[in-house]
């Protein structure tokens, strides 16, 4: 099962700009499935 970015901030506390900035500096991996970012807990 894969989060969504606004998943995955509300869990860890953060804001999802923060997700989506993790995922560019590439401290958090995502993979795009049907074009759309999904996270792999």
């Amino acid at each position: 099962m894969f989060l969504r970015p606004a998943e995955a901030a509300n869990l860890a506390g953060l804001s999802t700009r923060a997700i989506y900035r993790a995922i560019q500096r590439g401290e958090l991996r995502a993979v795009r499935l049907c074009s759309r970012l999904r996270i792999d807990p």
